[in-house]
């Protein structure tokens, strides 16, 4: 197995490509990104949002699930003097703690906060069908789902401009999953693989959709253009707020742990925190060693019997949906096979 000379990606991830150093894709694109975002950029951003927010409630939306990135967006939003309007994506699985930074977060803050829940019984339809579908992008539909109603909300508010906790400081490092804004992809994954639900009840946008949001809503990142160390955050967060720890990177929400620590290590072998390590790797904000050292450890054990419970599944069926046929996004119709943008973003950076 194949091993990157300067992060810990290996052959695992069945895109991976290595230069002449050994050094992988990953890490060229890591590169690329720091030289990317201007960090002289940040402030007359944060000015120009204020300008576009002249006269009105709020000038910028917030998204905000708890975690340590979207927590830190929000306190810095308020002390850049903006005036945020807090939103929370309710799934249905939230773990108390997540649960609970919002609320501490809204509190201290003293920050307007709306929360944005949808129709779960279709929702878990749609989860089931995209683990039948046999490729690691189930977790697709939820991001897919957030993004939208970022921008519904933003555009109900009258806000131009919505903030996020993205960050290639911790997420430069992507493996294992495809595009999550294209729809395409997403239901063609649905309607091949026995989704009964309803399209129509989970929030969505095609191309042409996408093109008028972004029309009237600018999504900006504000922790791409800082020196963010995540594990000094989260511990101010920890000390100065009460903010309550949830375990490994996006254990906020019992799906994605589960998704991560026992769906996709058993069905595919992947385990998604050499992702994690790596980007912090390429950060700075920890050693190669220390990286391999912690994959040593055994992934976290999950009960996954009330989790199959919620979504409707029995464990034969589930066991069942764990032996079919693997699959990739290749074997299914998406707007990347159309311009090949997702594949050349993907990429920039590696020579």
């Amino acid at each position: 197995m194949k091993i990157c000379s300067r992060c810990v990606m290996d052959e695992t991830d069945p895109e991976i490509q290595f230069d002449e150093q050994g050094v992988c894709n990953h890490c060229r694109r890591h590169e690329y990104l720091s030289k990317h975002y201007d960090k002289n950029t940040l402030l007359p951003t944060i000015e120009q949002i204020k300008k576009d927010g002249e006269g009105k409630k709020y000038d910028c939306l917030v998204g905000l699930s708890g975690g340590v990135d979207s927590c830190y967006v929000l306190i810095k939003a308020v002390e850049w003097g903006l005036r945020p309007l807090a939103m929370t994506f309710d799934n249905g699985w939230d773990t108390p703690q997540a649960g609970n930074n919002v609320k501490t977060m809204i509190s201290i803050l003293s920050v307007p906060h709306v929360t944005v829940e949808i129709d779960l019984d279709n929702y878990h339809k749609a989860q089931i069908a995209l683990m039948k579908a046999g490729t690691p992008d189930v977790e697709l539909i939820t991001d897919h789902i957030l993004s939208d109603q970022l921008y519904e909300i933003a555009i109900e508010n009258d806000i131009k401009w919505v903030l996020t906790g993205s960050n290639y400081q911790s997420e430069s490092h992507l493996a294992w999953s495809y595009d999550w804004s294209d729809w395409l992809y997403i239901k063609n994954m649905l309607k091949r693989n026995g989704f009964d639900g309803d399209y129509k009840k989970l929030p969505h946008y095609g191309k042409l959709k996408q093109r008028r949001l972004k029309k009237k809503v600018t999504i900006f990142s504000p922790l791409q253009y800082m020196d963010y160390d995540k594990e000094k955050v989260k511990q101010m967060l920890i000390n100065k707020c009460g903010w309550e720890d949830y375990g490994g990177k996006h254990y906020e929400s019992t799906w994605t742990k589960f998704f991560q620590v026992y769906y996709l290590p058993k069905k595919f072998g992947y385990d998604k925190r050499k992702c994690h390590l790596s980007a912090l790797i390429s950060s700075g904000q920890m050693t190669r060693e220390e990286a391999l050292k912690k994959l040593e450890e055994p992934l976290e054990k999950v009960n996954i019997t009330p989790i199959l419970e919620k979504i409707g599944l029995t464990r034969a069926e589930f066991d069942h949906i764990m032996t079919m046929e693997k699959h990739t996004y290749h074997d299914y119709l998406n707007y990347g096979k159309f311009t090949n943008y997702y594949f050349r973003k993907r990429w920039k950076g590696l020579k």
